[in-house]
């Protein structure tokens, strides 16, 4: 009996780590990456799509796994001919995407764990509310040429919120913030250059 437990638990922690999804700064993209090279690498899988901005906005990116829920990630350029990777994002409510160890509906209490400092993000409730600022130096900090972001929302049964909504600077040390503990909502990977 305790060998078949123990082979259950085996195969039930490689299943459930063999269909994670490491995002980094060189995977599924690297720095330098063009849409030429992006679809030579992932082929029918990646696909010249409409992506989905703040403020209404929309712009021409490629979309992986664009059929896939739980693989989908969405890549902007820094250029119009599509020649430089800008970002890649993972917006999806499930992911297999991991950011360090995080994945959208994490919450902020995990990712300030994981970064070993205090978070700083954008006000709430807004078009560009809750996306990180500065990791403070901490595990998501990134690279010069490499920088991780996530973007937090507050769960629905949010209460005593309306300091840290707008376009402000907030901090995950604000009192409201751990109170009403938000979850993550985006992981992104944004180069420079």
């Amino acid at each position: 009996m305790l060998k078949r437990v123990f082979i259950i638990a085996i195969s039930t922690a490689f299943a459930t780590n063999c269909f994670a999804e490491d995002l980094s700064c060189n995977y599924p993209v690297k720095h330098g990456d063009s849409a030429k090279s992006i679809k030579a690498r992932f082929g029918k899988n990646a696909v010249i799509d409409t992506i989905y901005l703040p403020e209404g906005e929309t712009t021409k990116g490629i979309v992986l796994y664009p059929k896939n829920k739980l693989k989908r990630i969405e890549i902007l350029f820094d250029d119009e001919e599509m020649t430089r990777v800008g970002s890649v994002t993972v917006r999806t409510d499930k992911s297999d995407w991991k950011l360090k160890g995080l994945t959208n509906s994490d919450r902020l209490n995990k990712a300030v764990a994981i970064n070993g400092a205090p978070i700083s993000m954008s006000g709430f409730d807004w078009d560009y509310g809750g996306y990180t600022g500065d990791f403070h130096k901490g595990k998501l900090s990134g690279t010069k040429t490499c920088q991780y972001g996530l973007r937090f929302e507050l769960p629905e049964n949010a209460t005593d919120f309306d300091n840290i909504i707008g376009d402000i600077s907030i901090s995950s040390n604000d009192k409201a913030v751990k109170r009403n503990n938000p979850l993550i909502s985006e992981m992104y990977v944004e180069y420079s250059y």
